[in-house]
């Protein structure tokens, strides 16, 4: 979704710190930058039981 370059370097180094402290971490995005199309993702990762964690990384782009 977009690209912001400090909230790139931000999103490596939280996983940076994920592995660190044995936390398998992974940046997922949406299809397209939509509402829907994020709220579907959202909710396909609350239904996974292998998910224990979801954070939306902002800024997110300026329609949303």
């Amino acid at each position: 979704m977009g690209f912001d370059e400090a909230s790139e370097a931000y999103v490596k180094q939280k996983l940076r710190a994920a592995k660190q402290v044995g936390i398998d971490a992974k940046v997922v995005k949406p299809a397209a930058e939509t509402k829907e199309s994020i709220f579907e993702l959202i909710s396909q990762l609350n239904k996974n039981n292998e998910v224990h964690a979801i954070i939306v990384q902002l800024p997110l782009p300026k329609h949303l």
